[in-house]
C-alpha cells in the first residue's frame, strides 16, 4: 500500500509549524498595517477661528497684535486642541495674524520640519518648502 507524504509524523510537524508561522506572521502584519489609526487631519478652519479669537482678545484688551503666533500658544490658551493640529503636533508651527494688503505672496502659516526645512503656506493657497542653507 502506498502512503501519502503527509502520513509521516516527521513530515507533518515541520509543515504544521510552517503553516502556523505563516498564519501568525500574516495576522501580525494585518494587525500592524491595517489596525493602526490614521493620523488626524489638520483642521484649518479651527486654526483660523482660534487665530481670529486670539486677535480679538488682544484687540479688546488694547494689546498690540503680533505679526505671528505659535500654534502652541493657541493650545495653551485653550483656543485649540492638540488634535486640531493633526500631523503638525509637536512641530514648531506659527500662523501669521497680519496681512499686508492683498499681497498673494504674504505667508499665512509656516512650519519648521524635523529635517530643518521650513514649509510656508502663502496667501494665494500655494505652499513652498525651503531647505536650510548648509
Amino acid at each position: 500500500m502506498k502512503t501519502s507524504l503527509l502520513d509521516s509524523p516527521a513530515k507533518r510537524v515541520p509543515i504544521a509549524l510552517a503553516v502556523l508561522t505563516l498564519i501568525v506572521l500574516a495576522s501580525a502584519g494585518a494587525w500592524f498595517f491595517l489596525d493602526t489609526p490614521p493620523s488626524e487631519p489638520l483642521n484649518g478652519q479651527k486654526i483660523l477661528s482660534a487665530a481670529h479669537a486670539y486677535t480679538l482678545a488682544l484687540t479688546r484688551n488694547h494689546t498690540a497684535v503680533p505679526t505671528s503666533v505659535p500654534l502652541q500658544t493657541l493650545i495653551d490658551q485653550r483656543l485649540l486642541q492638540p488634535a486640531d493640529l493633526g500631523s503638525l503636533q509637536g512641530m514648531d508651527a506659527k500662523i501669521y495674524l497680519t496681512v499686508a494688503g492683498t499681497n498673494k505672496y504674504h505667508p499665512l502659516m509656516s512650519v519648521h520640519m524635523p529635517d530643518g526645512s521650513q514649509v510656508v503656506l502663502w496667501a494665494d493657497g500655494s505652499s513652498q518648502r525651503v531647505k536650510p542653507k548648509p
